[in-house]
């Protein structure tokens, strides 16, 4: 794997530079790992403040555009990128407790299952008429009741 360095731009109110690389490699494209080592060494400077941003291949040419932005300090790396691998919430040993910032999460979703369940007990059933599919399985006899009394219905209603 061979890196060009193409552009190197200050970006000083982020505290970072953007440098752009052709990368040249044989394979399948490097992983992001690799890629971070690489352009480490090049650029002789640590790996915990490299943040590769995008790798651009085009299809069957073993070559891509990279770019990557170098940070300052690891503290400006963590409050400007978002990270992509969010951490797992099982990894607690046994005995532990939540954090503090976790357990007031847990009461507003306790509170929005009250909230949620709360409207359902409201509703009050209301007699539906009888839908198409249920009058045609009905026995014809019924049918046919039915069909005189909204007749008279209809009626009822012309006199009015």
């Amino acid at each position: 794997m061979e890196l060009k360095l193409l552009k190197q731009t200050e970006m000083p109110l982020l505290s970072r530079k953007r440098v752009n690389f052709d990368l040249f490699f044989e394979g399948a494209t490097p992983s992001e790992k690799d890629i971070v080592e690489n352009v480490a060494s090049v650029l002789k400077a640590k790996q915990e403040l490299i943040s590769v941003r995008h790798i651009y291949t085009k299809y069957g040419e073993s070559k891509a555009k990279v770019i990557i932005h170098l940070y300052n300090t690891i503290e400006e790396l963590k409050n400007i990128e978002e990270f992509k691998k969010k951490k797992k919430k099982g990894n607690k040993k046994e005995g532990e407790q939540a954090t503090p910032q976790q357990q007031p999460k847990q009461e507003v979703k306790e509170e929005k299952k009250e909230v949620k369940e709360s409207p359902k007990e409201e509703k009050k059933e209301v007699p539906k008429e009888q839908s198409k599919k249920e009058i045609k399985e009905q026995p014809k006899e019924v049918k046919e009741e039915k069909k005189e009394e909204v007749k008279k219905d209809a009626k009822e209603e012309k006199k009015e």
